[in-house]
C-alpha cells in the first residue's frame, strides 16, 4: 500500500488541521481532523484527536465497537480540556477515520472532513459531510456542486466536542477493497478546492499515491488562487 500525506497552512496564521497514519496489531488506521475555534485553539483539539487515536491504534484490538471507543474517548478528552481551560471553551475538532484490515475498509466521521473511495478511477464511495450545506443539498433545496462556496458552508452539525450532542459521529458501512483502489481522506479546505472529476483526472495521470496527492495540490493550489485559502490537509492511498 502506498501512502502519501500532507498538512499545510494554507493562508492562515495557524495550522489546525492534524493527520495520522497508525499502524495496529491487525489493522492500519488513518486520520484527517480540523480543528475548530480560532486563535489557534483548534489546533488543541484537532491534535486531542489525533493523539487519542494513535494511542488507541497501538493499544487495542481490533473490534467492531473499535469507532466507537475512539470518538467517545477524544470527545471526552476535549470535553475536559474545555472545562479545564477557559481560552479552550469554544474549541472543536472534526474526524474522519479509514481503517484498513484485511482488505476491508471501515470508516466513521464527525462533522465535514471526507473520506473517497475511488475504483477504476472513479469515485464510488465518500462521505457525507454533517453540515447545513450538505443536508440543504440532501433535500434538494441546493445542488451537490454549491456547496463548495456556499456562504453557510462552515456551519457543522456535529463535531467533536459539542456537548449537547451525543450523536455526534456516523460509522459508515464497511466496504471490500480491492487491488488498484485509491482512498483520499482530506479537510474541507482541500476538497472545498478540488472537484471529483479533478481528483479523479489527477488519479489518472498519475503513477503512486505521491504523485497523484502533488498533482491534486497544484489544483488546490491553482483553484485557491486570489481566495483566503484555508488550511489543507489529506492523506492518499493506492492499493497495488
Amino acid at each position: 500500500m502506498e501512502i502519501a500525506v500532507l498538512s499545510k497552512e494554507g493562508n492562515r496564521e495557524h495550522n489546525e488541521d492534524s493527520i495520522g497514519v497508525y499502524e495496529g496489531e491487525d489493522f492500519e488506521c488513518f486520520l484527517v481532523a480540523d480543528g475548530l475555534g480560532g486563535q489557534g485553539y483548534g489546533e488543541v483539539a484537532s491534535g486531542i484527536a489525533a493523539s487519542t487515536a494513535k494511542e488507541m491504534t497501538s493499544h487495542t484490538v481490533w473490534s467492531d465497537i473499535f469507532f466507537s471507543h475512539y470518538f467517545k474517548q477524544a470527545n471526552q478528552r476535549i470535553i475536559d480540556e474545555q472545562r479545564t481551560n477557559s481560552a479552550h471553551a469554544q474549541m472543536m475538532t472534526t474526524a474522519t477515520m479509514a481503517c484498513i484490515r484485511q482488505n476491508d475498509l471501515y470508516v466513521a466521521h464527525s462533522g465535514d472532513s471526507r473520506c473517497y473511495l475511488f475504483r477504476h478511477k472513479r469515485v464510488v464511495f465518500r462521505t457525507i459531510d454533517h453540515s447545513v450545506t450538505q443536508y440543504l443539498a440532501l433535500s434538494g433545496q441546493i445542488k451537490e456542486k454549491e456547496i463548495r462556496f456556499h456562504p453557510d458552508r462552515s456551519k457543522l452539525l456535529k463535531a467533536i466536542g459539542q456537548r449537547e450532542n451525543s450523536d455526534f459521529f456516523e460509522i459508515d458501512r464497511k466496504m471490500r477493497i480491492r487491488r488498484g483502489d485509491a482512498l483520499l481522506l482530506c479537510t474541507d479546505g482541500f476538497w472545498e478546492l478540488i472537484n471529483e472529476k479533478e481528483m479523479c483526472q489527477c488519479l489518472k495521470k498519475s503513477c503512486g499515491a505521491r504523485e497523484w496527492l502533488d498533482l491534486m495540490e497544484k489544483t488546490v493550489l491553482k483553484n485557491g488562487l486570489n481566495r483566503s485559502m484555508d488550511n489543507y490537509s489529506a492523506i492518499a492511498l493506492q492499493i497495488p
